[in-house]
């Protein structure tokens, strides 16, 4: 980011791309450790399509509804 903003004639440090970001609050998305472990779940959900025989395009279709 900062050899972007040097290019366009910002004159920025390092400091202040990384400082910005966190007053901006973006944060990058990603996994953390906790979401592996199958453990630490209560209740595991079904595998509902277990016995179904899916040989042929579109048999089933899913939606995803979350929120962040």
């Amino acid at each position: 980011m900062r050899n972007w903003l040097k290019q366009r004639s910002f004159s920025v440090g390092f400091g202040r791309v990384k400082r910005l970001p966190c007053l901006m609050q973006i944060h990058a998305i990603h996994p953390t450790r906790s979401l592996c472990k199958a453990e630490l779940i209560d209740y595991k959900q079904a595998y509902l399509l277990q016995k179904l025989d899916l040989n042929h395009a579109d048999p089933v279709w899913s939606i995803d509804i979350t929120y962040y």
